[in-house]
């Protein structure tokens, strides 16, 4: 305030369900204040009013929405299924479904992590609760893929499932080598060595 200081000033918070809020706040030397109530469920206005030693009031309002209790959120991995395999570097496109009663499905905060890998990134969901999140980044190995969704107010849903990256069988060919001659009718062996990291070669 031009005139006055802050702490001189006489602070009142109204709500438009609950009335004057039962605050005695002091500002500081640079005008900062905070204080905290229980408020009733419901749509409220608040408004902050200042008034000076001259009787001049300014007034500021802002709304907020207290509700009865939070839900958290529902969420489930559509494809693929839990058990699905794939080869190294190719892309996997997941979907999942979302919901929650509290707040459109779009507001949903929707991450993906694997138990190898760490995080593998976020989604948006759309207005349905449709997710979708396309990956070709998966390391060879058995992997938990967990989708964690959370709410406004932190509450989270968590789903996942098992999937397997595996790599190409390895194959170095012994014999015959390359460029070698046979006659007609000369017995000709081959040879070669093969081996697999997921699978055994017999």
């Amino acid at each position: 305030d031009a005139e006055d200081q802050p702490s001189s000033l006489v602070i009142v918070w109204e709500s438009s369900i609950d009335g004057i809020l039962p605050f005695t706040p002091v500002p500081d030397s640079n005008g900062f204040f905070s204080d905290f109530s229980d408020l009733s469920v419901g749509n409220h206005g608040i408004s902050l009013s200042a008034t000076d030693s001259s009787g001049k009031t300014a007034t500021s309002t802002t709304s907020i929405i207290v509700k009865e209790s939070n839900t958290a959120p529902s969420c489930s991995i559509t494809f693929p299924g839990t058990g699905s395999n794939g080869g190294l570097g190719e892309l996997v496109v997941f979907t999942a479904s979302v919901s929650d009663v509290d707040i459109p499905a779009h507001e949903l905060i929707v991450e993906w992590s694997s138990d190898k890998d760490g995080s593998l990134g976020s989604s948006t969901p759309n207005s349905s609760g449709g997710v979708t999140f396309p990956y070709s980044d998966l390391s060879v190995d058995t992997h938990v893929v967990s989708m964690i969704v959370t709410d406004e107010v932190g509450a989270s849903c968590v789903t996942d499932i098992v999937y397997t990256v595996g790599g190409p069988p390895l194959i170095a060919m012994l014999s015959p080598v390359n460029g070698e001659q046979f006659n007609d009718g000369d017995g000709i062996i081959f040879t070669a060595s093969i081996e697999d990291e997921e699978d055994p070669s017999s």
